[in-house]
């Protein structure tokens, strides 16, 4: 198995080594700095009467000095434990993947490496076939000889999706937890760190036991790369999920922002919805939206 697995490894290199000049001209040119890369456009979502009810996918840039090391580690820990090690993708993992989508029908399995992410979420169209996956492969190794390691973690934490709408460590963690992202402590890290993976079903606030439980394995895998030692994990888990208090009683539009939302996720991509750079016009009235929850809030 051990052979196979190498033998396997080695054409999947080979390969890629081979169509990178193929359609090496095919592949965008990458800007002189990351961040840029991280400005695509918002998408703007509109009452009937011209108003903007919300901006999807807007997000402010931190550099990497200006978020915990506890989330950087925690990230790394969980998404990409190879991060420091591999030139834009793990074979391995891409194989491991490859055979439980493929022999036992699972499709939970994605094998890419935060490189791998970064160049999906930022190059190319939202369609989902083979040929972006090869070209995210190839562009992934482009990105590697080009940037620095942190230079990637610092793009890819401004860009990866944490739920609730927010887009980047900054937005995720004013979102959660009413901070600035140098000021998350270990058990805040681990929490943000664990939401990725699936944003809509472990955030802390559509379901805060499915997120301590994540958090949970997300410590486990910095005690098991060496970030943290089990006194930290034990002592993080003892921390209270304290989760901001946001405005949502008090804004009259979110109940139907969510059902709009509900309904574009049904045929669109949600990156494409974020970052289409689309006008979404709806048929409701603001002003009557407003008196409506003012008539409601004064008779509760």
């Amino acid at each position: 198995m051990v052979g196979f697995v190498f033998i396997s490894v080695f054409i999947v290199m080979s390969g890629v080594g081979v169509t990178y000049y193929q359609i090496k001209g095919e592949l965008p040119r990458i800007p002189k700095n990351l961040r840029y890369i991280n400005q695509q456009p918002p998408t703007e979502i509109y009452s009937g009467d011209g108003k903007v009810l919300k901006i999807l996918g807007d997000r402010s840039y931190m550099t990497l000095d200006l978020i915990s090391p506890y989330f950087q580690k925690a990230i790394i820990a969980v998404e990409d434990s190879t991060f420091y090690e591999h030139h834009g993708l793990d074979p391995v993992a891409i194989l491991r993947a490859f055979y439980k989508n493929t022999v036992k029908g699972k499709t939970a399995q994605g094998g890419s490496t935060i490189t791998q992410q970064l160049a999906k979420n930022l190059f190319f169209s939202f369609e989902k076939s083979y040929e972006r996956k090869l070209k995210e492969l190839l562009m992934a190794f482009q990105i590697e000889s080009t940037f620095s390691k942190a230079e990637i973690l610092e793009a890819y934490a401004n860009q990866v999706y944490f739920g609730k709408g927010a887009y980047g460590i900054n937005r995720a963690s004013q979102v959660y937890f009413g901070k600035n992202p140098s000021e998350l402590n270990l058990f805040q890290s681990a929490v943000l760190a664990a939401i990725p993976k699936s944003p809509n079903k472990v955030n802390p606030i559509n379901n805060k036991e499915a997120s301590i439980h994540r958090a949970s394995y997300v410590l486990q895998r910095m005690v098991e790369e060496g970030y943290i030692d089990e006194t930290q994990r034990a002592e993080a888990l003892r921390s209270e999920l304290d989760i901001r208090k946001t405005n949502r009683k008090q804004n009259p539009d979110s109940y139907f922002l969510d059902y709009v939302l509900t309904e574009m996720e049904e045929v669109y991509e949600k990156d494409f919805i974020h970052f289409g750079g689309l006008k979404i016009f709806t048929t409701l009235d603001s002003n009557m939206q407003q008196a409506a929850h003012d008539a409601a809030k004064h008779h509760i």
